[in-house]
């Protein structure tokens, strides 16, 4: 069976990468809300393994044809959302962790989906069943698709899976990068690569195990350098 990362990954595989739209919208945004950010206080750590029995059920149908037909839809609907790397630094593994800052620009509240119990919310039916994805992604244009670093699921069905942030209020985020990806990342000679952290997202239907629309994904608005110096992990973040 597919976890939940590795059917995040076959289903980008079927789209085409993500552009800046949707940062272009932030940047609008950003122009006409005053940025006090409220931290929820909530931190989801999505860097140690998944639950033993959360992995999923494989990866959705779409609400439309199969998953070798087109994609879900064309009318995708946005989030009001800014994304932005706060921290980077390196575990004992060598591996990055990225600390990552999730925050409501609109001015309504809106839920998001904060539990890593796949199972539970794909199983059961119920409304507002969403699956939240984190990828990095080298910001030279001539890099692969995204690599899937985290994945949160919530529904009305499953308590305490979703949060509920009022307007400019945030939530982060840990993710784990491993070394070994940026290694293979890395151009001809090279000893670092500049990231960027995309969030996007898939809502299900109510009563079955398909797509039933997706999000427009949220580019964030810095990026953070990772690399190597004498075989040592170094990462450093960019001002937004």
């Amino acid at each position: 069976m597919l976890n939940v990362r590795t059917r995040i990954d076959h289903l980008l595989s079927l789209r085409i990468p993500a552009t800046r739209g949707s940062l272009l919208l932030v940047a609008t945004l950003l122009f006409s809300i005053p940025m006090e950010a409220q931290k929820s206080g909530l931190l989801v750590d999505l860097t140690t393994p998944q639950s033993r029995g959360q992995d999923g059920l494989g990866v959705p149908g779409f609400s439309v044809g199969g998953i070798e037909d087109s994609p879900v839809d064309d009318h995708k609907y946005e989030m009001s959302l800014r994304v932005e790397i706060v921290r980077s630094s390196v575990d004992k593994s060598g591996d990055f962790i990225l600390q990552v800052e999730i925050q409501n620009i609109g001015q309504t509240a809106i839920e998001l989906p904060v539990s890593r119990k796949a199972s539970d919310v794909e199983r059961k039916s119920g409304s507002f069943r969403r699956e939240l994805f984190f990828t990095v992604r080298p910001t030279a244009t001539e890099s692969r698709l995204p690599n899937v670093v985290g994945v949160t699921v919530g529904s009305h069905a499953v308590p305490h899976s979703l949060v509920r942030l009022e307007s400019l209020q945030s939530f982060r985020v840990l993710l784990r990068v491993e070394a070994r990806w940026v290694k293979n990342s890395l151009p001809k000679n090279g000893k670092e690569i500049r990231v960027e952290v995309t969030c996007g997202e898939l809502a299900l239907k109510d009563d079955s195990y398909f797509i039933e629309s997706t999000a427009k994904n949220v580019i964030s608005r810095n990026t953070t350098v990772l690399g190597f110096n004498d075989n040592l992990s170094t990462p450093t973040v960019s001002e937004p």
